[in-house]
């Protein structure tokens, strides 16, 4: 599977849990278009917390990598 189809995939499997839960916890209180607003959203802030920690991740890794590269530099100056 691709990357993009795993992706795909994870974002449905996510909507579809927010969504039944939605459904369940308001039974009778909510309208099922509302409900899926509500999981869209919910499945939305969900990939964007998960990008910004992979982000976050991959940007702690450059900052070591760039003290290293910055020590090294110095080592070989003195």
């Amino acid at each position: 599977m691709s990357e993009f189809a795993d992706f795909i995939s994870i974002m449905h499997d996510d909507l579809g849990e927010h969504y039944q839960r939605i459904m369940m916890t308001y039974k009778g209180n909510i309208t099922p278009d509302t409900a899926f607003q509500a999981a869209a959203l919910l499945t939305a802030a969900q990939s964007n917390a998960t990008y910004t920690s992979q982000l976050q991740g991959e940007i702690e890794s450059l900052r070591k990598t760039l003290i290293a590269i910055e020590k090294s530099r110095r080592d070989s100056q003195s």
